[in-house]
C-alpha cells in the first residue's frame, strides 16, 4: 500500500482492509518477522502494528462462533421454534400423524 500526494503536499491516508491487517500481523506472529521490518515494509508505524495485533487478540473469538441458524435468532425466535415444535408433537398425539 502506497501512500500518495494529494497535490497539496499532505499524504493521504492509507486504509488496509481486515485481511492485509492480519496478514501483517501473522506475519510477526506465525512468521517470526521483526515488528520493526513489517513496519518499514508496509510503512506503517509500530503502535499501529500493535494496535491492530491488540484489536486481533480483543476479536478473535468472533473467529470461534457458531455460525449456524439459531446464532443469529433472538431468544423471542428460539422460544416460538419451541412453541412449534411441542405444538407439532401434541398435535401428532391426537391426529396418529407421525414425525
Amino acid at each position: 500500500m502506497n501512500e500518495t500526494s494529494n497535490g497539496s503536499g499532505k499524504r493521504e491516508r492509507r486504509h488496509f482492509t481486515g485481511q492485509q491487517k492480519v496478514a501483517i500481523v501473522k506475519q510477526h506472529l506465525v512468521d517470526g518477522l521483526a515488528v520493526s521490518d513489517l513496519c518499514d515494509k508496509h510503512q506503517i508505524l509500530p503502535t499501529q502494528f500493535y494496535q491492530w495485533q491488540k484489536q486481533l487478540f480483543e476479536n478473535g473469538d468472533a473467529a470461534f462462533q457458531r455460525k449456524g441458524k439459531t446464532a443469529g435468532k433472538s431468544a423471542q425466535d428460539r422460544s416460538n421454534s419451541r412453541w412449534w415444535v411441542k405444538r407439532a408433537v401434541s398435535w401428532s398425539n391426537y391426529s396418529g400423524f407421525r414425525f
